[in-house]
């Protein structure tokens, strides 16, 4: 069966068990998804050939749980870089063990994990071969190039485990990697060190990752689990040899024309190569690293130790920053404030002028020092008048015309700086008392610092009034925002007033009543008012009887009222006719229908109804009668 140049064999089967079986070469593909599309390995020794770079074959696990493949005894041998196995873990993440081994030897078991660890969509496919001590067949060169100078090794002869790990994934996938080997592939120059992985990243190989395991020469060993890979295709193991290493140090610093004999010290574990400095300034021994102080010259330089590679081990430099001091005469130049000293000259000094001192440094060369002493008068102080206003009065700004420069703090500690300026206009939101530090500064000198205090009265007047209206006698609640340092007055509009910051008054006459609060604080004060309505019940009478007769008295049916928001009426005859409507408490009926006809004398009935401004809800049924 030929498929894009791949070998494979589909097996539609929910089960596949292989139970001591002959050697052969297949590709199973589990084609339909479910807990029981399992691959169980009970002892058979499933040996893959046959493929190619044109034609590679495949064995498929079409089942995304780690349970995929389940195996009892017995093992796949891919042993060649065509020969792969191809799990389809779907978003699954855990432990993908691929039963690799070796021919058909039960103790030639080399699985290998994948602990995938993200829930990516992807696809896994994995081979395993193993090599002769040259790493023959290496990865194909188009894959990889040939597996000499490896990243910390010279000649991977000696350096690499004789098995190659060709590993893919479809999509970017982080996984923890672990893999076996066989004892017997173990060739390398020191097999019982560390082992380690090392991966081709396409031009080169990469730093080896760890954390690594002994090796081992019999058995079978492991590699891992190695944390958080993320780059596959060829992988292999490498050997950590115990090399000599070139660490040494110098018991520095030195001083220029020092006749010490100056030598290094090497470290455990390394060996004195050949020595080199950065800088031809420096007189070095290039065989025992020896300095000559009085032929080199001051100044800061590297020098390196360099050990010359082996057949196993690399190469090894370390290097080591002596400084020479010189032995010379600087200048410095201090500055202090008026009143204060600094200590040159061989004591504390407070006047201008210039000192001298003959030291002996932290670094054992003698140097003379010569010291200009500036002395830089204190600015002058600055003062400010304290400030009291209303919030309305705001802002208020402090300026001086001095040419110091004043430093503005919210504190006297001087944390959390405001403003560098002779201007300042304080930011102030809210009533209350505000307390500013400042202090002039000119050239590093400053004065005492000192305050200024802003009191900001804000009276608030906001009445709050609980009912504003309603039906005599009349409750009211009045209160407003209270402040210990405010005081009150109330209006209550019928003469009646209060000092509380919270009022209760009873109005017992019909009327509108403008209440007013005036709130003082210190010089400045703040009204609010409010009108309260005080209104009488409501009232709903009528009549049973007119006399539409034009005599200019009782001539229309009309409702008397008071106090009302809504009328509405009907007449009806005796038959059940309605012949009028009343629209509001002023409509009336002067015994007409209401086409203009008169009635004739006699009975009729109404119904009306009304809303009182009390709320009060009304519906009256009743007679009237017509007399003429």
């Amino acid at each position: 069966m030929n498929n894009n140049n791949k070998k494979f064999v589909i097996m539609n089967i929910k089960y596949l068990i292989i139970k001591t079986l002959p050697v052969f070469s297949l590709l199973l593909f589990l084609n339909s998804y479910g807990q029981n599309n399992t691959l169980i390995l009970n002892g058979a020794y499933t040996i893959m050939n046959g493929g190619s770079a044109g034609t590679p074959v495949y064995l498929v696990v079409n089942q995304p749980d780690t349970a995929g493949i389940v195996r009892v005894s017995g093992h796949i041998a891919t042993e060649n870089q065509y020969h792969y196995v191809k799990w389809v873990t779907g978003t699954n993440t855990g432990n993908y063990v691929f039963p690799f081994g070796v021919s058909n030897n039960a103790a030639d078991y080399i699985p290998f994990t994948f602990n995938k660890t993200v829930n990516t969509n992807n696809d896994i496919t994995i081979s395993t071969w193993g090599t002769n001590p040259q790493n023959m067949p290496h990865a194909a060169a188009t894959n990889v190039g040939p597996v000499t100078q490896m990243t910390g090794f010279a000649d991977s002869v000696v350096a690499a485990i004789d098995r190659f790990w060709d590993i893919t994934s479809s999509n970017t996938v982080t996984a923890d990697l672990t893999f076996s080997y066989l004892g017997s592939e173990n060739t390398t120059a020191f097999p019982n060190d560390t082992v380690k992985a090392q991966h081709w990243n396409g031009t080169s190989w990469d730093p080896q990752a760890g954390p690594g395991n002994l090796g081992v020469t019999s058995g079978v060993g492991t590699v891992g689990p190695i944390p958080n890979q993320s780059t596959f295709s060829p992988w292999i193991l490498t050997i950590v040899p115990n090399c000599t290493d070139a660490e040494f140090t110098y018991n520095s610093p030195f001083c220029e024309n020092d006749t010490t004999t100056i030598l290094p010290t090497i470290l455990p574990g390394s060996a004195a190569g050949v020595f080199s400095s950065s800088s031809s300034n420096v007189s070095l021994d290039p065989n025992t690293g020896q300095i000559d102080l009085t032929n080199s010259s001051a100044g800061t330089y590297m020098i390196y130790n360099t050990v010359a590679a082996t057949n196993t081990c690399p190469q090894k430099v370390d290097s080591f920053e002596i400084t020479i001091y010189p032995v010379a005469t600087s200048q410095a130049n201090v500055a202090i404030c008026q009143g204060d000293s600094v200590l040159v000259g061989g004591g504390y000094q407070s006047n201008a002028g210039t000192y001298f001192d003959t030291l002996s440094t932290v670094n054992g060369c003698d140097s003379i020092i010569i010291t200009t002493v500036t002395v830089n008068p204190v600015p002058q102080q600055v003062s400010f008048t304290d400030t009291t206003l209303c919030f309305s009065g705001l802002p208020v700004n402090y300026s001086s015309s001095t040419t110091d420069t004043l430093y503005w703090y919210s504190d006297a500690q001087g944390n959390n700086l405001i403003f560098t300026g002779n201007s300042f206009t304080p930011s102030i939101t809210s009533g209350g008392v505000f307390t500013y530090y400042y202090q002039s500064k000119s050239n590093g000198c400053s004065n005492q610092m000192d305050s200024v205090t802003v009191t900001v009265y804000n009276p608030i007047a906001s009445i709050n009034a609980s009912p504003t209206s309603g039906i005599i006698p009349l409750d009211v609640d009045f209160s407003t925002t209270t402040n210990p340092n405010y005081t009150y007055n109330w209006d209550l509009g019928d003469g009646t007033t209060d000092n509380g910051a919270s009022v209760s008054h009873t109005y017992d006459s019909l009327g509108n009543y403008l209440v007013t609060l005036t709130v003082t604080e210190g010089f400045c004060t703040a009204t609010d008012t409010v009108t309260i309505e005080v209104i009488g019940e409501s009232v709903l009478v009528v009549p049973n009887i007119f006399t539409p007769n034009n005599d200019g008295v009782n001539d229309v049916f009309r409702v008397e009222s008071d106090n009302l928001t809504s009328l509405t009426g009907t007449i009806w005859n005796r038959w059940g006719e309605m012949i009028f409507q009343l629209e509001n408490e002023k409509s009336y009926w002067d015994g007409r229908t209401s086409s203009g006809k008169e009635v004739p004398d006699g009975t009729y009935y109404y119904i009306i109804k009304a809303t009182g401004i009390d709320g009060k809800e009304y519906e009256l049924k009743g007679s009237v009668t017509i007399v003429r």
